[in-house]
């Protein structure tokens, strides 16, 4: 069984690959993460299982924009 952390992590995970593919722009995804709580230590094991895939610019401008507010401390 799944915990609420699992649970959401995988959700982050769902929306930056949604991010990744151009399903989504940049404001929705930040809002998710914004909403869902995810940050630290869980939102860098969410960039590292989606490095390499997808677009390198987005994966990249998704990163900063989350270092930037904070979120990856």
């Amino acid at each position: 069984m799944k915990t609420t952390q699992q649970t959401t992590r995988d959700y982050a995970r769902g929306c930056l690959r949604a991010f990744l593919d151009d399903k989504k722009n940049l404001l929705w995804f930040l809002g998710v993460i914004r909403s869902s709580g995810v940050t630290g230590p869980r939102l860098q094991e969410v960039f590292a299982a989606l490095k390499g895939y997808g677009n390198p610019r987005r994966y990249q401008e998704a990163h900063s924009a989350c270092q930037a507010q904070g979120w990856l401390e």
